[in-house]
Protein backbone atom coordinates (compact mmCIF):
# COMPACT_ATOMS: atom_id res chain seq x y z
CA UNK A 1 0.00 0.00 0.00
CA UNK A 2 1.22 3.45 -0.81
CA UNK A 3 2.39 6.06 1.87
CA UNK A 4 -0.49 8.21 0.46
CA UNK A 5 -2.93 5.37 1.59
CA UNK A 6 -1.60 5.89 5.03
CA UNK A 7 -1.02 10.11 5.83
CA UNK A 8 -3.99 9.24 8.80
CA UNK A 9 -1.73 7.40 10.53
CA UNK A 10 -0.45 9.57 12.95
CA UNK A 11 1.01 10.05 16.93
CA UNK A 12 2.50 7.26 18.80
CA UNK A 13 3.54 5.16 22.37
CA UNK A 14 4.63 2.00 23.69
CA UNK A 15 4.21 -0.02 26.96
CA UNK A 16 5.32 -2.55 29.84
CA UNK A 17 3.36 -4.77 32.02
CA UNK A 18 3.97 -7.22 34.73
CA UNK A 19 2.48 -9.86 36.51
CA UNK A 20 2.17 -11.48 40.16
CA UNK A 21 5.12 -13.38 41.11
CA UNK A 22 7.66 -10.70 39.44
CA UNK A 23 6.46 -7.91 41.46
CA UNK A 24 10.03 -6.38 41.81
CA UNK A 25 10.58 -6.55 38.44
CA UNK A 26 7.58 -5.10 37.23
CA UNK A 27 6.85 -2.52 39.66
CA UNK A 28 3.46 -3.17 40.12
CA UNK A 29 1.12 -3.18 42.95
CA UNK A 30 0.59 -6.14 44.56
CA UNK A 31 -2.16 -8.29 42.50
CA UNK A 32 -5.79 -8.41 43.97
CA UNK A 33 -7.55 -11.79 43.89
CA UNK A 34 -10.89 -10.81 42.69
CA UNK A 35 -12.58 -14.46 41.94
CA UNK A 36 -12.18 -17.72 39.90
CA UNK A 37 -15.28 -17.39 37.32
CA UNK A 38 -12.36 -16.33 34.05
CA UNK A 39 -10.40 -19.02 34.79
CA UNK A 40 -9.72 -21.57 31.74
CA UNK A 41 -12.49 -24.42 31.47
CA UNK A 42 -11.37 -27.74 33.63
CA UNK A 43 -8.18 -26.08 35.04
CA UNK A 44 -7.70 -24.98 38.77
CA UNK A 45 -5.96 -21.12 39.21
CA UNK A 46 -7.06 -18.14 40.91
CA UNK A 47 -7.49 -14.69 38.96
CA UNK A 48 -5.71 -11.85 39.77
CA UNK A 49 -5.53 -7.96 38.89
CA UNK A 50 -2.60 -5.65 38.53
CA UNK A 51 -1.21 -2.70 37.64
CA UNK A 52 2.15 -1.78 36.36
CA UNK A 53 4.01 0.70 35.05
CA UNK A 54 4.49 2.45 31.10
CA UNK A 55 7.84 4.11 29.75
CA UNK A 56 6.08 7.08 28.05
CA UNK A 57 8.16 9.49 25.69
CA UNK A 58 7.85 12.00 23.20
CA UNK A 59 9.08 11.64 19.57
CA UNK A 60 10.05 15.20 17.57
CA UNK A 61 9.68 14.93 13.98
CA UNK A 62 10.05 17.13 10.93
CA UNK A 63 8.13 15.68 8.11
CA UNK A 64 3.95 15.51 8.25
CA UNK A 65 2.70 14.52 4.78
CA UNK A 66 -0.60 15.31 3.75
CA UNK A 67 -2.61 14.84 0.77
CA UNK A 68 -3.84 17.78 -1.31
CA UNK A 69 -6.82 15.86 -2.42
CA UNK A 70 -7.97 15.06 0.47
CA UNK A 71 -7.14 17.75 3.02
CA UNK A 72 -10.24 18.38 5.17
CA UNK A 73 -9.88 21.25 7.05
CA UNK A 74 -8.32 24.22 6.00
CA UNK A 75 -6.66 26.47 9.36
CA UNK A 76 -5.55 29.85 9.30
CA UNK A 77 -4.68 32.12 12.02
CA UNK A 78 -1.98 31.97 14.67
CA UNK A 79 -2.15 31.07 18.81
CA UNK A 80 0.67 30.37 21.71
CA UNK A 81 -0.21 27.17 23.36
CA UNK A 82 1.19 27.14 26.66
CA UNK A 83 3.29 24.06 26.23
CA UNK A 84 3.54 23.76 22.90
CA UNK A 85 4.48 26.96 21.94
CA UNK A 86 3.48 29.84 18.78
CA UNK A 87 1.82 27.48 16.02
CA UNK A 88 0.65 29.83 12.73
CA UNK A 89 -1.33 28.03 9.68
CA UNK A 90 -2.55 29.40 6.70
CA UNK A 91 -3.80 27.12 3.42
CA UNK A 92 -3.84 27.41 -0.34
CA UNK A 93 -6.99 25.88 -2.52
CA UNK A 94 -8.14 25.94 -5.87
CA UNK A 95 -12.75 25.68 -6.46
CA UNK A 96 -12.96 23.85 -9.14
CA UNK A 97 -16.54 23.41 -10.97
CA UNK A 98 -18.38 20.25 -11.25
CA UNK A 99 -18.10 18.84 -15.08
CA UNK A 100 -15.66 19.25 -18.36
CA UNK A 101 -16.98 23.06 -18.67
CA UNK A 102 -18.64 25.55 -17.01
CA UNK A 103 -21.92 25.09 -17.08
CA UNK A 104 -23.37 28.44 -17.06
CA UNK A 105 -26.89 29.69 -18.48
CA UNK A 106 -27.62 30.15 -22.19
CA UNK A 107 -27.56 34.41 -22.75
CA UNK A 108 -25.39 37.49 -21.87
CA UNK A 109 -23.87 36.78 -18.12
CA UNK A 110 -24.24 39.51 -16.07
CA UNK A 111 -22.09 40.14 -13.50
CA UNK A 112 -23.43 40.84 -9.63
CA UNK A 113 -21.33 39.15 -6.97
CA UNK A 114 -18.56 36.83 -6.23
CA UNK A 115 -18.38 35.49 -2.40
CA UNK A 116 -15.94 33.03 -0.98
CA UNK A 117 -18.64 30.74 1.15
CA UNK A 118 -16.75 28.66 4.11
CA UNK A 119 -18.02 25.92 7.08
CA UNK A 120 -17.21 26.72 10.01
CA UNK A 121 -17.48 23.58 12.28
CA UNK A 122 -16.98 23.47 16.79
CA UNK A 123 -13.86 20.93 16.34
CA UNK A 124 -11.16 22.59 14.66
CA UNK A 125 -10.76 26.01 15.81
CA UNK A 126 -7.87 26.66 19.14
CA UNK A 127 -7.04 29.69 20.64
CA UNK A 128 -8.84 32.69 21.33
CA UNK A 129 -12.85 32.35 19.91
CA UNK A 130 -14.39 35.37 21.77
CA UNK A 131 -12.19 37.94 20.45
CA UNK A 132 -12.07 39.63 16.64
CA UNK A 133 -9.62 37.51 14.41
CA UNK A 134 -8.81 39.05 10.95
CA UNK A 135 -7.20 37.11 7.95
CA UNK A 136 -6.57 37.89 4.43
CA UNK A 137 -7.33 36.29 0.70
CA UNK A 138 -4.58 36.21 -2.07
CA UNK A 139 -4.55 34.95 -5.27
CA UNK A 140 -2.52 32.06 -5.85
CA UNK A 141 0.69 32.40 -8.54
CA UNK A 142 1.06 28.79 -8.64
CA UNK A 143 -1.84 26.31 -8.27
CA UNK A 144 -1.57 23.14 -5.89
CA UNK A 145 -0.87 20.41 -7.39
CA UNK A 146 -1.43 16.49 -6.18
CA UNK A 147 1.87 15.88 -5.15
CA UNK A 148 2.12 15.50 -0.80
CA UNK A 149 2.62 18.41 0.66
CA UNK A 150 4.58 18.78 4.30
CA UNK A 151 3.67 21.11 6.67
CA UNK A 152 6.30 23.45 5.88
CA UNK A 153 5.23 23.34 2.50
CA UNK A 154 3.93 26.87 0.75
CA UNK A 155 2.76 28.64 -2.35
CA UNK A 156 3.44 32.22 -3.72
CA UNK A 157 0.45 34.07 -3.99
CA UNK A 158 -0.22 38.32 -5.10
CA UNK A 159 -0.05 40.04 -1.66
CA UNK A 160 -0.25 43.45 -4.35
CA UNK A 161 -3.87 42.68 -4.74
CA UNK A 162 -6.33 42.12 -1.44
CA UNK A 163 -9.21 39.57 -2.17
CA UNK A 164 -11.07 39.96 0.23
CA UNK A 165 -10.70 40.17 4.09
CA UNK A 166 -11.98 37.78 7.17
CA UNK A 167 -12.78 40.18 10.43
CA UNK A 168 -15.05 38.50 12.86
CA UNK A 169 -15.47 36.32 15.79
CA UNK A 170 -15.22 32.69 15.73
CA UNK A 171 -17.62 32.09 18.38
CA UNK A 172 -20.10 34.14 16.55
CA UNK A 173 -19.74 32.06 13.49
CA UNK A 174 -19.50 28.98 14.50
CA UNK A 175 -23.27 29.19 15.86
CA UNK A 176 -24.36 30.34 12.48
CA UNK A 177 -22.19 27.57 10.47
CA UNK A 178 -20.97 29.47 7.75
CA UNK A 179 -18.74 32.27 6.80
CA UNK A 180 -19.47 34.56 4.22
CA UNK A 181 -16.58 36.80 2.57
CA UNK A 182 -17.45 39.25 -0.63
CA UNK A 183 -14.60 39.01 -2.90
CA UNK A 184 -13.14 41.74 -5.27
CA UNK A 185 -15.10 43.19 -8.32
CA UNK A 186 -12.53 42.55 -10.96
CA UNK A 187 -12.15 38.70 -9.68
CA UNK A 188 -15.48 38.64 -9.85
CA UNK A 189 -16.32 39.66 -13.93
CA UNK A 190 -13.14 37.53 -14.10
CA UNK A 191 -15.40 34.75 -13.11
CA UNK A 192 -18.62 35.91 -15.01
CA UNK A 193 -16.63 35.83 -18.26
CA UNK A 194 -15.65 32.23 -17.38
CA UNK A 195 -19.19 31.51 -17.50
CA UNK A 196 -19.76 33.43 -20.62
CA UNK A 197 -17.36 31.66 -21.98
CA UNK A 198 -18.34 28.41 -20.94
CA UNK A 199 -14.50 27.85 -20.34
CA UNK A 200 -13.41 24.26 -20.09
CA UNK A 201 -11.96 22.58 -17.23
CA UNK A 202 -8.11 22.63 -18.31
CA UNK A 203 -8.25 25.99 -19.25
CA UNK A 204 -9.78 26.90 -15.81
CA UNK A 205 -7.30 25.42 -13.86
CA UNK A 206 -4.46 26.76 -15.56
CA UNK A 207 -5.78 30.32 -15.48
CA UNK A 208 -7.32 30.31 -12.38
CA UNK A 209 -4.52 28.45 -10.06
CA UNK A 210 -6.60 29.15 -6.81
CA UNK A 211 -6.52 31.27 -3.45
CA UNK A 212 -4.34 31.58 -0.49
CA UNK A 213 -5.92 32.40 3.05
CA UNK A 214 -3.38 34.39 5.16
CA UNK A 215 -3.30 35.11 8.60
CA UNK A 216 -3.03 38.61 10.68
CA UNK A 217 -0.20 39.17 12.98
CA UNK A 218 -2.49 39.90 15.42
CA UNK A 219 -4.19 36.42 15.53
CA UNK A 220 -4.31 34.55 18.84
CA UNK A 221 -6.74 31.93 17.40
CA UNK A 222 -6.75 29.82 14.73
CA UNK A 223 -9.94 28.96 12.41
CA UNK A 224 -10.89 25.53 11.04
CA UNK A 225 -12.97 25.66 8.26
CA UNK A 226 -14.74 22.62 6.70
CA UNK A 227 -12.70 21.67 3.13
CA UNK A 228 -14.92 18.18 2.76
CA UNK A 229 -18.53 20.59 3.56
CA UNK A 230 -20.23 20.88 -0.07
CA UNK A 231 -21.03 24.37 1.32
CA UNK A 232 -17.78 25.63 1.06
CA UNK A 233 -17.94 26.93 -2.20
CA UNK A 234 -16.46 30.26 -4.27
CA UNK A 235 -19.79 31.53 -5.67
CA UNK A 236 -20.54 33.20 -8.53
CA UNK A 237 -23.97 35.54 -8.48
CA UNK A 238 -25.39 36.54 -12.10
CA UNK A 239 -28.45 37.14 -14.25
CA UNK A 240 -28.95 36.72 -17.75
CA UNK A 241 -29.44 39.67 -19.81
CA UNK A 242 -33.80 40.55 -19.96
CA UNK A 243 -33.96 37.54 -17.63
CA UNK A 244 -34.15 39.72 -13.69
CA UNK A 245 -33.70 36.63 -12.30
CA UNK A 246 -30.56 36.11 -9.98
CA UNK A 247 -28.53 32.92 -10.74
CA UNK A 248 -25.39 31.42 -9.11
CA UNK A 249 -22.36 29.24 -10.38
CA UNK A 250 -20.93 27.40 -8.11
CA UNK A 251 -16.94 26.52 -7.63
CA UNK A 252 -16.36 24.06 -4.84
CA UNK A 253 -13.24 23.10 -2.32
CA UNK A 254 -14.15 19.84 -1.88
CA UNK A 255 -13.16 18.19 -5.60
CA UNK A 256 -10.06 20.39 -5.64
CA UNK A 257 -6.57 20.56 -4.11
CA UNK A 258 -5.79 22.17 -1.37
CA UNK A 259 -3.22 21.90 1.59
CA UNK A 260 -2.15 24.41 5.13
CA UNK A 261 0.70 25.31 5.93
CA UNK A 262 1.75 24.78 9.94
CA UNK A 263 4.87 26.04 11.65
CA UNK A 264 5.28 25.70 15.38
CA UNK A 265 7.50 27.46 17.25
CA UNK A 266 8.53 25.85 20.44
CA UNK A 267 12.11 28.25 21.00
CA UNK A 268 10.70 29.33 24.37
CA UNK A 269 8.98 26.11 25.99
CA UNK A 270 10.42 22.72 27.71
CA UNK A 271 10.61 21.07 24.15
CA UNK A 272 13.08 23.63 22.75
CA UNK A 273 16.33 21.87 23.17
CA UNK A 274 15.00 18.89 21.07
CA UNK A 275 15.25 19.69 17.47
CA UNK A 276 16.72 15.86 15.94
CA UNK A 277 14.48 14.56 13.42
CA UNK A 278 12.75 11.28 15.37
CA UNK A 279 13.67 12.27 18.64
CA UNK A 280 13.21 11.03 21.97
CA UNK A 281 12.42 13.26 24.52
CA UNK A 282 12.64 11.73 27.73
CA UNK A 283 9.61 12.55 30.07
CA UNK A 284 11.61 13.49 33.30
CA UNK A 285 13.56 15.66 30.63
CA UNK A 286 10.28 17.99 29.94
CA UNK A 287 8.06 17.55 33.55
CA UNK A 288 7.01 13.95 33.50
CA UNK A 289 5.04 14.73 30.47
CA UNK A 290 4.11 13.18 27.13
CA UNK A 291 2.87 15.48 24.23
CA UNK A 292 1.38 14.39 21.14
CA UNK A 293 0.60 16.93 18.44
CA UNK A 294 0.86 14.90 14.74
CA UNK A 295 -0.10 18.62 12.91
CA UNK A 296 3.32 19.80 14.21
CA UNK A 297 5.46 16.82 14.50
CA UNK A 298 5.25 15.47 17.93
CA UNK A 299 4.14 12.00 18.67
CA UNK A 300 4.64 9.42 21.40
CA UNK A 301 6.12 6.14 22.34
CA UNK A 302 5.94 3.18 25.39
CA UNK A 303 8.72 0.84 25.37
CA UNK A 304 8.37 -2.49 27.40
CA UNK A 305 11.20 -4.96 26.96
CA UNK A 306 10.39 -6.65 30.99
CA UNK A 307 6.59 -8.17 29.60
CA UNK A 308 8.80 -10.72 28.17
CA UNK A 309 10.27 -11.77 31.88
CA UNK A 310 6.30 -13.14 32.14
CA UNK A 311 7.71 -15.89 29.75
CA UNK A 312 9.32 -17.59 33.00
CA UNK A 313 5.65 -18.15 33.94
CA UNK A 314 5.09 -20.16 31.68
CA UNK A 315 2.04 -22.25 31.11
CA UNK A 316 1.16 -21.19 34.45
CA UNK A 317 -0.13 -17.81 33.49
CA UNK A 318 -3.00 -17.10 30.64
CA UNK A 319 -3.84 -13.40 30.15
CA UNK A 320 -7.84 -12.58 30.89
CA UNK A 321 -7.45 -8.87 29.49
CA UNK A 322 -4.93 -6.69 28.94
CA UNK A 323 -5.22 -2.38 28.48
CA UNK A 324 -3.28 0.21 27.89
CA UNK A 325 -4.51 3.32 30.00
CA UNK A 326 -3.61 6.73 28.78
CA UNK A 327 -4.41 9.31 30.81
CA UNK A 328 -3.59 13.31 30.29
CA UNK A 329 -2.05 15.43 32.53
CA UNK A 330 -4.53 17.48 35.09
CA UNK A 331 -5.98 20.70 33.64
CA UNK A 332 -4.51 19.82 30.37
CA UNK A 333 -7.59 19.80 28.58
CA UNK A 334 -9.45 22.08 29.60
CA UNK A 335 -9.30 25.18 26.71
CA UNK A 336 -7.89 22.66 23.86
CA UNK A 337 -9.62 19.68 22.15
CA UNK A 338 -8.10 16.49 21.94
CA UNK A 339 -7.49 13.64 19.80
CA UNK A 340 -10.97 11.87 19.97
CA UNK A 341 -9.40 8.74 19.73
CA UNK A 342 -5.61 6.93 20.16
CA UNK A 343 -4.92 3.59 18.17
CA UNK A 344 -1.49 1.33 18.09
CA UNK A 345 1.44 0.57 15.67
CA UNK A 346 3.82 -1.44 15.66
CA UNK A 347 7.47 0.43 15.51
CA UNK A 348 11.58 -0.05 16.48
CA UNK A 349 14.47 2.17 17.03
CA UNK A 350 13.24 3.65 13.95
CA UNK A 351 10.28 5.66 15.59
CA UNK A 352 8.56 4.82 12.14
CA UNK A 353 5.49 2.91 11.67
CA UNK A 354 6.83 -0.27 10.54
CA UNK A 355 5.16 -1.57 7.51
CA UNK A 356 4.47 -5.78 6.42
CA UNK A 357 3.03 -7.27 2.87
CA UNK A 358 -0.01 -8.75 2.64
CA UNK A 359 -1.24 -11.20 0.26
CA UNK A 360 -1.81 -9.16 -3.01
CA UNK A 361 2.02 -7.76 -2.67
CA UNK A 362 0.93 -4.21 -0.59
CA UNK A 363 2.44 -2.49 1.95
CA UNK A 364 0.53 -2.39 4.51
CA UNK A 365 1.06 -0.75 8.32
CA UNK A 366 1.93 -2.91 11.16
CA UNK A 367 -0.79 -2.41 13.36
CA UNK A 368 -1.54 -3.91 16.98
CA UNK A 369 -4.75 -5.99 15.75
CA UNK A 370 -8.40 -5.09 16.99
CA UNK A 371 -9.11 -7.27 19.83
CA UNK A 372 -10.67 -10.54 18.76
CA UNK A 373 -8.25 -10.92 15.01
CA UNK A 374 -6.95 -14.33 15.27
CA UNK A 375 -3.39 -14.47 15.06
CA UNK A 376 -1.40 -14.49 12.10
CA UNK A 377 -4.09 -12.35 9.87
CA UNK A 378 -2.84 -9.27 8.75
CA UNK A 379 -5.31 -6.79 8.98
CA UNK A 380 -5.43 -2.97 8.32
CA UNK A 381 -7.39 -2.17 11.75
CA UNK A 382 -6.07 -1.21 14.51
CA UNK A 383 -7.14 -1.29 18.27
CA UNK A 384 -8.60 1.81 19.28
CA UNK A 385 -9.67 3.67 22.26
CA UNK A 386 -11.78 6.57 22.72
CA UNK A 387 -11.15 9.32 24.74
CA UNK A 388 -13.47 9.61 28.13
CA UNK A 389 -14.03 13.28 29.35
CA UNK A 390 -15.41 11.86 32.41
CA UNK A 391 -12.04 9.98 33.23
CA UNK A 392 -9.42 11.81 31.16
CA UNK A 393 -8.24 9.14 29.45
CA UNK A 394 -8.01 6.41 26.76
CA UNK A 395 -8.26 2.56 27.28
CA UNK A 396 -6.95 0.41 24.42
CA UNK A 397 -7.33 -3.43 25.18
CA UNK A 398 -4.47 -5.63 23.86
CA UNK A 399 -5.25 -9.03 25.08
CA UNK A 400 -4.86 -11.11 22.16
CA UNK A 401 -1.55 -8.98 20.83
CA UNK A 402 -0.13 -9.63 24.63
CA UNK A 403 -0.61 -13.56 24.44
CA UNK A 404 0.90 -13.49 20.99
CA UNK A 405 3.32 -11.73 22.15
CA UNK A 406 4.62 -14.12 25.00
CA UNK A 407 4.59 -16.55 22.43
CA UNK A 408 7.15 -15.10 20.21
CA UNK A 409 11.11 -15.56 20.64
CA UNK A 410 11.33 -11.36 20.70
CA UNK A 411 13.59 -9.58 23.46
CA UNK A 412 11.62 -6.22 22.94
CA UNK A 413 8.28 -4.67 21.35
CA UNK A 414 7.67 -0.96 20.55
CA UNK A 415 4.22 -0.04 20.06
CA UNK A 416 3.03 3.50 18.62
CA UNK A 417 -0.16 5.28 19.14
CA UNK A 418 -1.65 7.32 16.77
CA UNK A 419 -4.20 10.06 17.52
CA UNK A 420 -5.44 13.31 15.54
CA UNK A 421 -5.33 13.20 12.12
CA UNK A 422 -6.39 15.14 8.93
CA UNK A 423 -5.25 18.37 9.23
CA UNK A 424 -6.56 19.19 12.69
CA UNK A 425 -4.05 20.67 15.76
CA UNK A 426 -5.92 18.52 18.43
CA UNK A 427 -3.12 17.33 21.25
CA UNK A 428 -3.06 15.94 24.16
CA UNK A 429 -0.55 16.01 27.53
CA UNK A 430 0.02 12.66 28.76
CA UNK A 431 0.59 11.89 32.47
CA UNK A 432 3.90 9.70 31.81
CA UNK A 433 4.96 9.84 35.69
CA UNK A 434 5.60 6.33 36.22
CA UNK A 435 5.62 6.69 40.25
CA UNK A 436 1.78 8.58 39.85
CA UNK A 437 -1.06 6.41 40.76
CA UNK A 438 -2.91 8.77 38.62
CA UNK A 439 -0.42 8.41 35.45
CA UNK A 440 -0.58 6.22 32.53
CA UNK A 441 -0.71 2.43 32.87
CA UNK A 442 -1.18 -0.69 31.67
CA UNK A 443 -3.77 -2.88 33.47
CA UNK A 444 -4.02 -7.06 33.29
CA UNK A 445 -5.92 -9.64 34.63
CA UNK A 446 -4.79 -13.17 34.56
CA UNK A 447 -4.99 -16.48 36.21
CA UNK A 448 -1.90 -18.20 37.44
CA UNK A 449 -2.39 -22.12 37.61
CA UNK A 450 -0.59 -24.70 39.84
CA UNK A 451 2.66 -26.16 38.19
CA UNK A 452 1.88 -30.10 37.42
Amino acid sequence: MSFRAFLWLKNWLMLSLGAWGLLNIFACERPKEIGLNLQPQGKAGVFFTDTCKLQLSTIVFDSVATDPRQTPVLLVGKYEDPELGKITARCFFQPVFVGASVAAAEGTVEYDSLSLILAVGSESNYGNLKRTQKAYIYRLQERPDEDLKYQFNSLPYDNSKLLGKIEAKPEEVIKQSLLRIKLDDDLGREFASYAQQKISRETYLNTFKGLAIVEDATNDCVWGFSALSSSSILRLYYKIAGEGIQRTLDFNIQIGTRFNQIISDRSNTVLAPFTQNYQIIPPQSVGFKAFQQYETGLINRIDFPSVFNLKKLGNTLAINKAEIVLRTQPNSTQNFAVPNAVALYETNDSNRILFVTNAEGRRIPKVIPVEGTRAGILTIDPASGTFSNARQEYRIEITTYLQQLLRENSTNKSILVLGSQGNQLKRVIFNANPNDRAGSKIEITYTLFDKK
